[in-house]
C-alpha cells in the first residue's frame, strides 16, 4: 500500500524537487481545500518522532491523506532527532496546512512527546500513532468518528492488523489474540496495578488502535501526574497511558 514513493528521491537534498514530488503524491489523495488549516478539527492525529526513516513517515502520512474524513489536524512532535527526517516534515507542512511540527527543546522521551501532542491538540478526539502506523481503510476515520459520536464514547478501539516487511515483501497478519492487562501491566511506575485491573474484554494496551475523547485523555494525564510523564520514559509508555485511560473513562467499546 502506498508503495509509489521513490526511495532514491526521498534521499534527495534538493528541496524544490522534493516539494514537487511530495505535492504530486499528496494530490492523489487530497485537494487544496482538504489541505487548508482547520480552525476546529474534529480529530487530532498525534505522531511522535525520533530519528525516523523518511519512507515510514511518508507512508503513514499518505494513509492519513487518503482518508475520506478530512476535518483533522496532524501534529508531529520531534524529540530532538539528529537525522534529516525533520526536513521532510517541514516540506510536507508547506503542502498540507493541517500539519503542525513541534520540536522538543531537549530529548524528553516518548511518553512526554505523546502527552504534549494531546495537550496542544484542538480536536474533540485524538488518535496517537507511532511513526510507522498506517490506516488500511480510507473510510476508517469516518466510521470511528461516527461511532464515537453516536454512542457518546470516551474510547473506541478498532481492529488492527500487523504489517510485516521482509525481503521487500509486505504481509498483513491479523491479530489473533489480545494480551490481557494482567499479563502486561507490571511496571513499577504504576504501583500495584492488579488491585485496579478488571479489564478482560479484549481491550489492548496500545494507543495506536484507539480514538479517544480529548478531555478524557487530559484526565488520564492528570491521573498519571507531571512527575511521571515528564520522566524520560522510552518504553511501554502506552501501558501507562492506557491504564490511566481505563481508570478515568466511563464509556468505551470495541469496533467489531
Amino acid at each position: 500500500m502506498f508503495n509509489e514513493y521513490n526511495l532514491s528521491i526521498l534521499e534527495n537534498n534538493n528541496n524544490t524537487i522534493l516539494y514537487s514530488y511530495y505535492l504530486s503524491l499528496i494530490n492523489k489523495y487530497s485537494n487544496k481545500n482538504d489541505l487548508k488549516f482547520k480552525n476546529n478539527p474534529s480529530i487530532s492525529i498525534i505522531i511522535p518522532l525520533f530519528n525516523n526513516k523518511k519512507q515510514y513517515i511518508l507512508r503513514s502520512l499518505l494513509s492519513i491523506e487518503a482518508q475520506t474524513f478530512k476535518n483533522i489536524e496532524i501534529i508531529y512532535i520531534d524529540d530532538c532527532s539528529n537525522n534529516d527526517s525533520i526536513s521532510l516534515i517541514r516540506i510536507l507542512k508547506m503542502i498540507d496546512k493541517r500539519i503542525l511540527l513541534v520540536i522538543n527543546e531537549k530529548n524528553k522521551g516518548i511518553l512526554y512527546s505523546k502527552s504534549l501532542g494531546v495537550k496542544i491538540s484542538r480536536g474533540k478526539y485524538v488518535i496517537v500513532l507511532d511513526q510507522d502506523d498506517i490506516f488500511l481503510s480510507k473510510n476508517l476515520l469516518s466510521i470511528i468518528y461516527k461511532k464515537a459520536e453516536d454512542f457518546n464514547l470516551d474510547i473506541l478501539q478498532y481492529k488492527r492488523i500487523n504489517l510485516i516487511e521482509k525481503n521487500q515483501e509486505v504481509k498483513l497478519i491479523a491479530e489473533k489474540k489480545f494480551p490481557s492487562y494482567d499479563s502486561i501491566i507490571i511496571q513499577p511506575e504504576l504501583g500495584k496495578t492488579k488491585n485496579y485491573l478488571n479489564y478482560n474484554f479484549g481491550f489492548t494496551f496500545n494507543l495506536w488502535d484507539k480514538i479517544i475523547r480529548k478531555n478524557v485523555y487530559l484526565k488520564a494525564l492528570n491521573f498519571i501526574g507531571e512527575n511521571l510523564y515528564n520522566s524520560k520514559i522510552i518504553q511501554r509508555e502506552d501501558h501507562i497511558t492506557t491504564f490511566a485511560l481505563y481508570k478515568v473513562a466511563e464509556r468505551y467499546n470495541i469496533l467489531i
